[in-house]
């Protein structure tokens, strides 16, 4: 326990967690206390203040007086230490009222906008609470001299993050198969004395393990992430692994020499097996290789996907405009109501993905471009197109994207978005061009998690 500041010790209510990070808010009898852990909204705390700043303070939970009727066992036994899921020892329905009061918060408060008059709809469930995610990406780590492959610790307030990697069994967000690629993984490594890559130091040869899964078909991929260098007998380890799992289907070895944390990608070698694996949405497959931009949680993005069709209101006459595209998931999901769709991403991976996968699915009325939205945007005709759907990273779009997305004044807009903060910043920016919400719908497409998509509809008001 960190030390305490002297006789800041005080008694009270958890009332909301401050997102995205696992902040309970707390108040003493003069400021804000965000008490970064396991404190549970309903919890009655004693609690300390550790860590004093401008307005507000950092505190610690001393002991659980009363505990909240919302709180639950949390199922993972690296709960607590692991830096993915925050909201596992919460009831799921709190989790859903938490996350919709943040972004209806942030909408307000970052993006001055007033939604009074508007009805937000119901959040819609993640169809599955555990085992939705079909992408994780583990890191390898030294705990007390032995090699570890496992998640990162959670960042605290009170301390340098260290990136410190804690070994797990088992990811419950992920997939069952987890314990076994780990154990495979690990057991071929550390017979062989391979170190992990210190990214202070910028030693070392492992970086990390990046698995991907089909929800819906069982496919399988495994890539193996380390700095240049040389595995001899890595078929051995892909072996064990098919072995194991007859549903490998793509093994890969990557090379990042990059010093950041992060998994980036210098060379690809796809070693054995396809280049790829498959992942089926809504009637349509689609490809997927290593850095494929797909969303985290298949069968919820098949309730977004639904949703946007169901929104957009599109003619067979209609063209539109994907900006942000990926692999293309959105555009094909409409590009059968409508006369053509043009989608735009700034990763030639995506691009030359989303050309494939209209291949496997025979659709013949989308083209993909490759480029910044700002530039590629420049060069296409604004009266071409009567539709825009955007789908940007957690960055959101950039004040120069809004120019020209706004100079289509076209009659609707769809924004799909990951960040509610972000999403608050451009809906200023939309509503500036006189771009009025109409309709705002969560997705919880990560449930545990402090993350949230969303879906608004824009309509262009006439002046």
């Amino acid at each position: 326990m960190t030390e305490p500041i002297q006789n800041e010790e005080y008694i009270s209510a958890i009332t909301d967690t401050a997102l995205p990070n696992n902040w309970s808010v707390t108040r003493n009898d003069r400021f804000t206390v965000f008490i970064p852990g396991d404190g549970v909204v309903g919890d009655t705390v004693r609690a300390h203040v550790v860590k004093r700043k401008k307005g507000f303070a950092y505190g610690e939970i001393i002991e659980i007086i009363e505990p909240s009727p919302f709180r639950t066992d949390p199922p993972c036994p690296h709960f607590g230490i692991c830096g993915g899921c925050i909201f596992q020892n919460l009831q799921y329905e709190k989790q859903l009222e938490i996350k919709k009061n943040y972004l209806m918060h942030s909408i307000k408060s970052i993006g001055g906008v007033d939604i009074s008059h508007i009805s937000m709809e119901p959040a819609v469930s993640s169809p599955d609470m555990y085992g939705y995610r079909n992408k994780m990406e583990f890191s390898f780590g030294e705990n007390q001299g032995q090699l570890v492959l496992g998640m990162r610790e959670r960042s605290s307030p009170f301390k340098r993050f260290s990136m410190q990697v804690f070994p797990i069994e088992q990811c419950l967000i992920f997939s069952e198969r987890t314990s076994i690629i780990v154990s495979i993984i690990m057991k071929f490594l550390t017979e062989r004395n391979y170190a992990a890559y210190n990214v202070f130091k910028r030693t070392g040869f492992l970086r990390n393990l990046l698995v991907r899964e089909g929800k819906n078909t069982g496919d399988l991929m495994v890539a193996l992430v380390t700095c240049a260098g040389d595995i001899p007998d890595i078929e051995q380890v892909y072996r064990s692994l098919k072995d194991a799992i007859p549903a490998l289907r793509s093994f890969y070895w990557i090379i990042n020499e990059k010093p950041a944390n992060a998994v980036i990608i210098d060379d690809v070698k796809a070693l054995y097996g396809d280049e790829y694996i498959e992942e089926e949405l809504n009637g349509l497959r689609f490809r997927v290789y290593p850095e494929t931009f797909f969303q985290p949680n298949s069968r919820g993005a098949e309730l977004l996907y639904s949703a946007i069709a169901e929104w957009a209101n599109v003619t067979p006459d209609s063209n539109v405009l994907g900006l942000y595209c990926g692999a293309g998931a959105i555009e094909l999901s409409i590009a059968r109501s409508v006369k053509s769709v043009l989608g735009i991403d700034s990763h030639p991976v995506n691009i030359e993905t989303a050309h494939r996968n209209c291949e496997v699915n025979g659709i013949t009325n989308c083209t993909f471009l490759a480029g910044r939205v700002e530039d590629v945007l420049k060069t296409v005709d604004t009266k071409d197109y009567q539709y825009i759907i955007l789908d940007p990273p957690r960055g959101g779009l950039t004040p120069k994207a809004v120019r020209y997305i706004c100079r289509y004044k076209v009659p609707q807009i769809l924004y799909v978005s990951c960040n509610p903060s972000t999403l608050s910043r451009d809906l200023n920016l939309l509503y500036a061009e006189q771009y009025r919400i109409q309709r705002i719908k969560p997705f919880d497409l990560f449930p545990h998690t402090g993350h949230l998509e969303t879906l608004v509809l824009l309509a262009k008001e006439e002046i």
